[in-house]
């Protein structure tokens, strides 16, 4: 597997719509300043984060639970 270099990177999220580029703020910075790994690694971390809220979303909706309690 090829690792992929920081202008690859910042070719690909540049090209990315106004709106996927606004969930992730730090992205640019990050790329410029640490290796490659880190940014990769906050992407998935923010992916994670979105992907956890559908989940609660969907089971306080789906089952109507307490959302405090869920």
């Amino acid at each position: 597997m090829r690792v992929p270099r920081t202008a690859g990177l910042k070719r690909e999220f540049n090209a990315l719509s106004e709106t996927l580029k606004s969930n992730f703020l730090h992205f640019p910075k990050l790329v410029d300043e640490f290796s490659v790994g880190v940014s990769i690694r906050y992407l998935f971390s923010q992916i994670e984060i979105v992907h956890n809220m559908a989940i609660f979303g969907g089971v306080v909706k789906k089952y109507r639970v307490n959302s405090t309690i869920a």
